[in-house]
């Protein structure tokens, strides 16, 4: 691990500034957005010949596959 360690020692670079696009999101949390709005999209168009039963099954899966996403963002980082 040291000549690891040692090679980004010599090839980093400090800067005085962090951007965050997303300032309370992970990259994880913005990811997530995403599958989630692919999901919505897709629930969209599969779902609007449903009858009312065949929609209640249909977004019972959806919600089910997508609630791994559906988190709340915390606190953002703090760059030093």
């Amino acid at each position: 691990m040291t000549p690891f360690k040692i090679y980004i020692a010599r090839v980093q670079f400090d800067t005085d500034y962090y951007y965050n696009a997303y300032p309370k999101s992970s990259t994880n949390d913005v990811k997530a957005a995403n599958r989630v709005q692919d999901a919505v999209h897709d629930f969209e168009k599969a779902s609007g010949s449903l009858s009312p039963a065949e929609f209640e099954k249909a977004y019972l899966d959806f919600v089910i596959r997508v609630q791994p996403d559906l988190g709340s963002t915390g606190v953002a980082p703090i760059g030093t």
